[in-house]
């Protein structure tokens, strides 16, 4: 941003969503090249309560590694009034046409394993497989182990023990400025920084 005079936030906005398309259109021709691409998405609510597609994609680079990049963000609701799975698979379709990407690369799609995505007949899955009967329908493992740890938590004495002493740790710390800045003050310490009194709030705030 030293480079420019104008740092207004209509200019700075400006400025980050063309760096933003940029990089997504760098993503789409790598998509394009690409043999085959996997994709990964999950429903959101951002701060004004609206319903969000997120989409990750993940395909093999040119060193032959594995890449995973942000590909999009979709009202879902923007057509419909339900978020079901209809309009999501819809939201997908879209997002790959509008960008000329080929439905029959997509060899996979990762989800949350909910019903209105990976449902046999009815599902988001399901329903992309119709166009593609080569995709994979792939439940994601972050979102298992989750599961996994919420029942374990039930009955397991010691995870709930340790969620306890979490809860507790975070309530001392929640309401309280005074104790956050020694919590920050420490960490500060601890691995041996020297922050900035604006860097010391910013962390403060995250605390």
């Amino acid at each position: 941003m030293t480079h420019f005079q104008d740092r207004s936030a209509g200019s700075t906005i400006e400025i980050f969503l063309t760096l933003g398309k940029v990089l997504k259109q760098r993503v789409v021709e790598a998509l394009k090249t690409s043999k085959a691409f996997g994709l990964l998405v999950d429903e959101i609510t951002h701060i004004a309560v609206k319903e969000q597609l997120i989409a990750f994609v993940q395909y093999v680079g040119d060193d032959s590694h594995p890449l995973v990049k942000f590909f999009f963000t979709d009202d879902v609701l923007k057509e419909s009034s339900t978020a079901n799975a209809e309009p999501i698979a819809k939201c997908i379709q879209d997002n790959l046409t509008n960008r000329e990407l080929d439905i029959l690369k997509m060899m996979s799609l990762v989800s949350d394993g909910a019903k209105v995505m990976t449902g046999q007949k009815t599902g988001v899955a399901a329903r992309l497989k119709q166009l593609n009967s080569k995709l994979l329908n792939v439940h994601c493992s972050c979102h298992k182990l989750a599961l996994a740890c919420s029942g374990a938590s039930e009955q397991t004495k010691y995870i709930a023990q340790v969620e306890g002493i979490l809860f507790q740790l975070w309530k001392f710390f929640a309401n309280s400025p005074k104790r956050t800045a020694v919590l920050v003050k420490s960490q500060e310490s601890w691995r041996k920084m020297k922050l900035s009194d604006k860097a010391r709030s910013s962390v403060a705030k995250k605390v």
